[in-house]
């Protein structure tokens, strides 16, 4: 179980954490079960520790790390922290500055990065609706769907209560 930062975005009764924290307010926050898949100590010199961790979403490493000082028996922080994947997006797929100033890199699409999302297909008019910000009336199961219209890709919505409602337009 892990208790998340009072400057993190999870609401509690419908106010974001770090809103009460910037007006010095306190909320009560509830904890959330967490998982470390596995952690592996890289270095551990002058104090300071260095660690691979993989965990699962909804983690923070920041109290992780701070968690980790507490069981040590004394205090700490993190001073640095390097994404190398979260989900199928890996640090050794991605780009240096350099490489993108010479043109050197692949843009992804929308339907690339969402590509394992369901698909919903819409004809002409309702089509033409969704873009124009409509809610449309899909009798399917609640989540984010990758939009088509005649097998194009068109953006993202989502289906709550039955209607779908425009996220992002490609």
């Amino acid at each position: 179980m892990q208790l998340p930062p009072m400057y993190s975005a999870i609401k509690v009764n419908g106010k974001k954490l770090y809103e009460y924290a910037r007006n010095g307010q306190t909320a009560d926050i509830p904890e959330r079960e967490i998982e470390v898949y596995a952690i592996s100590l890289i270095s551990f010199e002058n104090n300071e520790i260095e660690f691979e961790v993989k965990v699962s979403k909804g983690t923070y490493i920041r109290t992780l790390c701070e968690d980790i000082a507490k069981a040590l028996g004394t205090v700490g922080f993190m001073a640095k922290l390097q994404r190398t994947i979260v989900d199928r997006f890996k640090i050794e797929d991605s780009y240096t500055f350099e490489q993108i100033e010479k043109g050197n890199y692949k843009l992804w699409t929308m339907e690339e990065i969402f590509k394992e999302l369901p698909k919903l297909e819409l004809n002409d008019r309702k089509r033409e609706l969704f873009l124009n910000g409509v809610m449309l009336t899909f009798e399917v199961e609640e989540g984010v769907y990758n939009i088509y219209s005649s097998g194009k890709y068109i953006g993202l919505g989502t289906v709550r209560n039955n209607l779908l409602k425009r996220d992002i337009v490609e």
